[in-house]
């Protein structure tokens, strides 16, 4: 089993799938999964999540994953976020 380049939360791995999937609409799970560095069995699981929920569309055909309008939206705001985050962060040290 591939170990991941760092720890990333569920969010974080969400997020990257999809901003991934924004930019290379031809993305498949076996792409997606040399770019992410995930185990096989995680990154399916998130991406059967993120379908459920509407973010991502999964041609089964094409074998290719785009994300939806729903998953930009969550793209965008993650990222707001974690600006945030980052600018009260750096306040504080």
């Amino acid at each position: 089993m591939k170990e991941s380049m760092y720890k990333r939360s569920r969010l974080e791995l969400y997020y990257l799938i999809l901003k991934s999937c924004i930019s290379n609409e031809n993305h498949t799970r076996g792409s997606l999964n040399r770019q992410l560095k995930v185990p096989y069995a995680l990154l399916n699981e998130c991406l059967i999540y993120l379908e459920r929920l509407g973010f991502l569309d999964v041609d089964y055909n094409q074998r290719t994953i785009k994300t939806t309008l729903e998953g930009q939206e969550y793209v965008r705001k993650f990222s707001y976020l974690m600006q945030q985050v980052g600018y009260i962060t750096h306040l504080k040290t």
